[in-house]
């Protein structure tokens, strides 16, 4: 039995962000190859948003090379 994507999102810890349809594309797009992997990119990108204080749109906004440092400082302190 399978269930809806209402009651799929509802179970997400940041299914809030599906609400944004920038995202929602994104993850239907990744979903569409493996919803396994959508939910976890999906997760990520919630963390993420979550500890840096940022949504999704500020995060694309910022570009490339802004981009890219923050995951890389981001994957760097965590590792510590």
């Amino acid at each position: 039995m399978t269930e809806n994507g209402e009651a799929r999102r509802r179970r997400y810890k940041y299914g809030r962000l599906l609400r944004d349809p920038d995202v929602r594309r994104w993850h239907e797009n990744l979903a569409r190859r493996s919803e396994v992997t959508a939910d976890v990119y999906l997760r990520g990108l919630g963390w993420f948003c979550r500890t840096r204080k940022l949504t999704p749109a500020q995060l694309a906004a910022m570009g490339v090379v802004t981009h890219d440092s923050l995951i890389i400082r981001q994957h760097t302190c965590s590792c510590m």
